[in-house]
């Protein structure tokens, strides 16, 4: 039986730096992690992946604890889409360096990718990756406004991609991003060194908020963020 939770919300959380985690925060998530979790921890052969795993599934379930106030398990889709197999609640899971984002909503499915800036061969990537349009478009652009556009572009493809449950391929990246979806609400940030994309199907807004890890109970401390939500 799915149960529907008394309140409403759609939130994306990010955790900006793991490394700055301290040892009991840490080992907390990953003795917060049931059976089949810890099969897959099991199979993770380097600490670090070991802890953003379980860092990433903590996250999810101590802060839907907190705005919702129910438990939460997380499974997977055969396509490797994270789920909540007890409550209508959708969410989405991202990763990149250090930094961790998860999202939720109990409105509709929704997507989440963060990316941390990193130097690349930008015009390689749209070349390939990207619609003719947006090839058009990024090609226009001055050299100083290049990153920022292809991450902001990058993470919005990816979230939306998660969101249809299409997986991250060249086929689903290089589609003309469609923001025009009657409801869509998507949410894109860029700061510090990185950008995020969040998308859902509902006229409800995405709050978006910072979280802090803590050495005892509720262990995240939570910030609202002033983004751009368009």
């Amino acid at each position: 039986m799915i149960n529907k939770p008394a309140i409403n919300c759609a939130s994306a959380i990010i955790l900006e730096d793991i490394t700055k985690s301290s040892d009991t925060f840490l080992k907390k998530c990953l003795e917060s992690l049931d059976s089949s979790e810890r099969n897959r921890v099991a199979k993770i052969k380097k600490i670090e992946k070991q802890q953003q795993f379980a860092v990433s599934r903590f996250l999810m379930k101590q802060t839907v604890k907190q705005k919702l106030a129910v438990p939460i398990t997380i499974n997977l889709l055969p396509t490797g889409k994270p789920y909540i197999p007890e409550w209508l609640i959708f969410c989405s899971i991202s990763h990149s360096g250090n930094s961790i984002a998860v999202a939720f909503s109990t409105y509709s499915d929704i997507g989440i990718d963060i990316e941390i800036h990193r130097k690349r061969n930008f015009e390689k990537l749209v070349k390939n990756y990207f619609h003719p349009n947006e090839i058009e478009t990024f090609n226009a652009l001055e050299e100083s406004n290049t990153l920022v556009w292809f991450y902001t572009h990058w993470t919005l493809k990816e979230a939306m991609a998660k969101i249809k449950g299409e997986g991250i391929s060249q086929y689903s990246l290089s589609k003309r991003t469609n923001t025009t979806y009657k409801l869509l609400e998507q949410m894109c940030i860029s700061r510090n060194n990185y950008s995020l994309s969040c998308v859902h199907y509902s006229k409800h807004p995405i709050q978006l908020e910072i979280a802090t890890p803590l050495d005892s109970a509720p262990w995240i401390e939570l910030t609202n963020v002033t983004s751009n939500v368009g």
